[in-house]
Parts: structure tokens; sequence; C-alpha cells
């Protein structure tokens, strides 16, 4: 780890974006090597603390809501349920 490597983590910690601050190494280095533009690696490292963040307050109000249990169409009983249709072209 290197003295900026140390100083980019530290200003991400102060600005509160912790998913900035934990994708900067790969994306830095990803960036290196396709020979990226500046503003195409920021947006990059942007997008991924929006991601992050999304998925983190998806998380959180799933939580809140206090649902007993996560269930997804895939654990859905389809012989069980007479009428209903499996649609499999989705």
């Amino acid at each position: 780890m290197n003295l900026q490597h140390e100083r980019m983590l530290s200003l991400c910690e102060t600005l509160n974006l912790p998913f900035t601050a934990q994708g900067y190494a790969g994306a830095s280095q990803a960036a290196a090597e396709k020979e990226m533009a500046y503003s195409d690696f920021l947006e990059g490292l942007l997008k991924s603390e929006v991601a992050g963040r999304q998925i983190r307050k998806q998380s959180m109000l799933t939580r809140l809501a206090g649902f007993p249990a996560i269930k997804t169409l895939d654990d859905f009983d389809y012989p069980f349920a007479t009428g209903v249709k499996k649609n499999v072209s989705v």
C-alpha cells in the first residue's frame, strides 16, 4: 500500500464513501491496464458507490419491514398452486 492509496482511503472515510474506498484499488489497477480516461475511471468509481448504497438501502428496508423470510419465485411451489401457470419465457 502506498502513500497515495492511504490518503485516498482517508479521504473516502472523511467523505463517507465506503464503497469507493473498497473498490479504489481494483478500479485503479483496471483503469491502468485498459488505459482508461480519468473521467471513465471516476464514473466507474461513482457508479460502484451508488450501487453499493442502493444494495445497503434495500437490505436495510427489507430488515425494517420485518419479513419472516425472503421468498423468491424460484421457491414457489407451482404444482401445489394448480391455477398458476409457470411462464418460463422470461
